[in-house]
C-alpha cells in the first residue's frame, strides 16, 4: 500500500494493491498505481506511506498447497 499527497490540491491518494489506480483532479494530475508514482511536476508530490515489505512470494500471492491424489484421480488398470 502506497500513499502520496499532491501539494497543489492537498489530495491524499492511496493505492491498496498493484492494479489500484488513483489520480487527483488538479492540473498536476498526480497518480499512484501500485508502487508507481507520477504526475506532471514531481516536486509537487509528497510520498507519505511506504509499501509494506512482502515475503518472498510477492504481493497477492499465496503459497501453493501440496497436491494430494485421490483414488478418483488415479486410473487403475
Amino acid at each position: 500500500m502506497l500513499t502520496v499527497r499532491c501539494k497543489r490540491c492537498n489530495t491524499t491518494l492511496t493505492s491498496r494493491h498493484a492494479y489500484d489506480f488513483q489520480i487527483c483532479t488538479c492540473d498536476n494530475q498526480t497518480y499512484v498505481k501500485g508502487d508507481v508514482i507520477g504526475g506532471r511536476d514531481l516536486k509537487q508530490i509528497i510520498q507519505i506511506g511506504q509499501p509494506k515489505d512482502t515475503d518472498k512470494l510477492g504481493i497477492g500471492k499465496e503459497e501453493q498447497r501440496k497436491r494430494t491424489t485421490k483414488l478418483s484421480d488415479v486410473q487403475i488398470k
